[in-house]
């Protein structure tokens, strides 16, 4: 069956890619690589990123020495009361939280 010419100039532009995927790459002789104008370029993005973490490192030492770590371990009910801790209100005796609807609960025993 013969071919159209769309199906030849496919075939000779395969052809052709083949033939320039097997050349070898050569840079030109005047060239150095890229060592030369290379810098330091993310010198802002460096401060900022020190500056965050020394932030984040005072907010958490701040927090373990000023902070309960029972209200974030232990559930809240709808009156800030934690359950099953002395921390704001004697709750030991209800250390479980009752959900009553998707947001709210009461601390029960």
């Amino acid at each position: 069956m013969p071919r159209n010419k769309d199906e030849d100039d496919d075939a000779e532009n395969e052809e052709l890619m083949d033939e320039e995927a097997r050349e070898k790459l050569v840079a030109p002789p005047d060239w150095n690589g890229p060592i030369e104008s290379r810098g330091c370029t993310d010198l802002f993005c460096f401060f900022l990123l020190v500056v965050s973490w020394l932030g984040m490192s005072y907010i958490g030492i701040y927090a373990i020495a000023e902070g309960d770590y029972r209200i974030i371990v232990n559930p809240l009910d709808y009156d800030g009361n934690v359950c099953g801790t002395d921390f704001a209100r004697d709750m030991n005796d209800f250390p479980n939280l009752l959900y009553i609807n998707s947001f709210t609960g009461v601390c029960v025993k």
